[in-house]
């Protein structure tokens, strides 16, 4: 199976891309209110002019598009070695069992599925290209700009900033059919994530009918989201697994019941994996001891600025951080292309403070920090 550090690879790779292309698009709207910002208004026609100017807004959409498909393709070679991993992973289950397991290349199901995933990945990507806000939001922050410029406003830097500060907290977005809007880099990560959950778990399954598996064991690590917290490191027949990705009650292979919940395993945000077993045969990778242990830690949490956190509370606490300091480095990044160096230092003080709120709390919860999740491209840390 693929390791959590080859996946963190990848996204690092394809957050890398996007943030370029983010870096490109917030350093020519920075670009473009500078210049008019340095136009007078007796010069209407110009202005008007850049409005309608989409040189800017093509350069952006052509790096994106070749992003988004260097994106595709290394998501599916990583879904390739996924499942090569997993034919091997389970060789030696097939040997014992006495059943045939062929490599990747000569398993025409799992073949199958490689396909599927790889043109849903493609259209993913594909789809992200259309449905990112480029155009629209260029032209309302050049549209504002020109307003203020025309408008004869004692200080156009200031009354740009909230529009600055928009423009580069919301970055390039993504809009879904159901109005629902999302940060570009945002819901890449988490399509890939998902999708590379989703063809692991579905390949398992597969696999594990091609050896005669009649269960399944859930994976467990610490620091547990609540919902699936007590179901983790137990195994189960696979009637009983339908019934919890289907969100019913459902039972161990000990008899211990268990409330349903709504998120299915290695969906929404879900770090568990359910592999398949020969029950009776197979033996538990985690004691009870070990998964109660778990368990209580979490629950003990830390204090985090006067608040009480599970560690798992904590760990998303940490998510959320990221998030903010790297839209006050995209807010930082364009300040500096419009050339307002009060909005860069008033981001760059935001930055370090988020920075000691995000070290507080990797130090009291033992959580290690993950500072690449917090870069973005371009970035100088000018800290006056």
């Amino acid at each position: 199976m693929l390791s959590d550090a080859e996946l963190e690879r990848l996204l690092d790779r394809v957050q890398g891309r996007i943030d370029q292309t983010n870096y490109l698009y917030t350093g020519k709207i920075g670009a473009q209110i500078k210049m008019i910002g340095e136009l007078s208004p007796s010069s209407i026609h110009k202005l008007i002019q850049m409005r309608k100017a989409g040189t800017s807004v093509t350069q952006i959409k052509k790096l994106l598009r070749r992003m988004l498909r260097l994106n595709a393709r290394d998501v599916n070679f990583l879904y390739e070695k996924a499942l090569e991993s997993m034919t091997e992973d389970y060789g030696f289950a097939a040997v014992a069992r006495n059943v045939p397991m062929p490599p990747l290349a000569e398993n025409p199901a799992l073949q199958r599925l490689l396909e599927s995933y790889s043109r849903q990945t493609l259209g993913a990507m594909e789809n992200y290209s259309n449905t990112t806000n480029i155009s629209a939001a260029y032209k309302e922050v050049v549209s504002d700009a020109i307003q203020a410029a025309t408008s004869g406003v004692t200080d156009y830097k200031s009354a740009m900033r909230s529009a600055m500060r928009k423009a580069a907290s919301e970055g390039l977005m993504v809009t879904y059919e159901s109005g629902h809007r999302r940060r570009l880099d945002t819901a890449i990560r988490q399509n890939i994530v998902d999708g590379m959950k989703q063809i692991q778990q579905e390949a398992q399954l597969l696999i594990g009918e091609q050896i005669g598996a009649d269960g399944i064991e859930l994976t467990a690590h610490p620091n547990s989201a609540p919902d699936h917290e007590p179901a983790q490191g137990r195994q189960y027949t696979l009637a009983e697994f339908e019934k919890m990705q289907s969100g019913e009650g459902f039972r161990d292979t000990d008899g211990e019941y268990y409330v349903g919940f709504r998120r299915p395993i290695g969906e929404w945000n879900c770090n568990h994996f359910a592999f398949s077993i020969v029950i009776g045969i197979s033996k538990r990778m985690h004691s009870n001891e070990q998964l109660a242990d778990w368990a209580a830690n979490n629950k003990e949490g830390c204090i985090i600025d006067g608040k009480h956190y599970t560690i798992y509370e904590a760990s998303q606490l940490m998510r959320e951080i990221e998030t903010r300091i790297r839209k006050q480095k995209d807010v930082a990044n364009i300040a500096r292309a419009a050339g307002d160096d009060t909005l860069r230092r008033e981001a760059q003080k935001k930055i370090l403070e988020l920075n000691r709120a995000y070290h507080r709390a990797a130090d009291v919860s033992g959580l290690r920090p993950k500072l690449n999740r917090t870069y973005v491209d371009g970035f100088r840390d000018a800290r006056n």
